[in-house]
């Protein structure tokens, strides 16, 4: 009897020292935060997409570059007009016929102010999809860090439900010597076995919920694996130590962006207006005959083109792009008052699952007090098995309650540190 009542403290002392992580495979593969926010990063087609993007933006000064250097094109035309008597086009006109084999060249030239806000869009651009890049990697990364908490909060629950399984294995090899010695009633080793099959369906339901969680981040990650023997490191995340500012942030800067695209957009506007200056030359051969190899020669020119009257297109733009900017700046106020409101709201969060992370400790320190002075009890038989096992059980439950604190303040953190960059 005395042996059988130590066994029991035994037991449910070790009960009471369950960590809330312990369960490790050791066969299971380590990962950690950085290994799926680097994959995701590396296996991303969208952010593959932008880089040959900003490439390809390299070429469009290229582009301009040699738009606007001599352009050489060979032409040759054979042009007939027959005259029979009163029918046929008038000979001084025609001369009868065209014939040219001809090399032509030509270029804009004193044109810099108008090739200057071209030069200019292209490193725009360039600047806007850097920028939009970065965003979506910051959206992938922070997408990432949300998966990966989810994933974490599901192994770490895990991991106690199998160390729990385990100790309810060994506590019914003690409980089941006092049910047939008589020390313990039949009906309350019945409803023992009622609380083990329910906890055998929660574990199949961490399992299955854990598997699903996994491989979506997988697939977020692009990661083309399946197993689910991963031990998992906490995820180190702290709060960024900038100061938050809405108009130091990279989401700000995509709309300063799209003033400079505006601003620029009329300098190009204006541009079409300035007077445009090229030459041009030709050689070869030119003739009204057919034997026009007999008349080489060359020619060379100026051309002047000086827009006068266009039916006021240019205001008509100018209203566009004050219409583009009136939106810009309503699109600045409404997320600057959303991410102003976002961020004070999570760090007014943060503060209040830091202080109930306190009390939860405080807490757990009277709960274990409570469990010492409870296993002293027992050994004189001043309280029952069924009562030391509900504190303990409420015990474990506190400990679970500061892990799922933990996993929460992670998240607040991650949305903080994606707001405030």
């Amino acid at each position: 009897m005395i042996r059988l009542r130590k066994s029991v403290i035994y037991f449910l002392t070790l009960l009471v020292s369950i960590p809330v992580f312990v369960h490790a495979q050791s066969d299971s593969v380590s990962h950690n935060l950085d290994y799926y926010t680097d994959a995701a990063v590396k296996n991303s087609p969208l952010l593959k997409d932008y880089a040959n993007q900003i490439l390809a933006n390299r070429l469009d000064s290229l582009t301009i570059r040699a738009q606007n250097r001599p352009q050489v094109n060979a032409n040759v035309n054979a042009l007939y007009e027959p005259d029979y008597g009163s029918f046929g086009y008038d000979q001084p006109i025609t001369n009868g016929g065209n014939y040219a084999a001809q090399i032509a060249a030509t270029q804009n030239i004193l044109n810099s102010k108008i090739l200057k806000p071209q030069y200019r869009q292209v490193n725009i651009q360039g600047q806007s999809i850097t920028n939009t890049s970065k965003l979506s990697e910051h959206d992938l990364r922070h997408n990432i860090i949300s998966q990966y908490i989810t994933v974490w909060s599901d192994k770490s629950q895990l991991e106690n439900a199998y160390k729990v399984r385990k100790l309810l294995m060994e506590e019914e090899k003690v409980l089941k010597p006092l049910v047939e010695n008589g020390i313990l009633k039949q009906s309350s080793y019945l409803s023992f076995n009622i609380e083990k099959q329910t906890d055998e369906l929660n574990l199949r339901q961490l399992q299955i919920q854990f598997a699903i969680d996994l491989m979506t981040l997988n697939v977020l990650c692009g990661l083309n694996d399946t197993t689910t023997k991963v031990k998992l490191d906490p995820p180190a995340l702290t709060r960024n130590a900038v100061k938050y500012n809405y108009f130091n942030s990279q989401n700000f800067l995509q709309y300063r962006i799209d003033s400079l695209q505006i601003t620029n957009q009329k300098d190009i506007l204006d541009a079409r207006y300035k007077p445009h200056l090229a030459w041009n030359a030709d050689a070869g051969f030119l003739s009204s005959t057919p034997l026009f190899f007999m008349h080489p020669g060359f020619s060379i020119g100026i051309s002047l083109v000086a827009p006068i009257f266009d039916g006021h297109q240019r205001n008509i733009e100018y209203e566009r792009y004050g219409i583009q900017e009136r939106s810009r700046l309503n699109y600045i106020s409404f997320n600057r008052n959303q991410y102003d409101m976002q961020f004070v709201t999570l760090s007014n969060q943060l503060t209040a699952i830091r202080e109930l992370t306190e009390n939860l400790k405080s807490q757990l320190r009277l709960s274990d007090n409570l469990i010492e002075m409870n296993k002293i009890e027992l050994n004189r038989g001043d309280i029952s098995i069924t009562d030391f096992i509900v504190n303990l059980r409420s015990d474990i439950d506190i400990r679970s309650s500061l892990s799922q604190n933990q996993v929460k303040e992670w998240q607040i953190l991650n949305d903080l540190n994606y707001y405030n960059w």
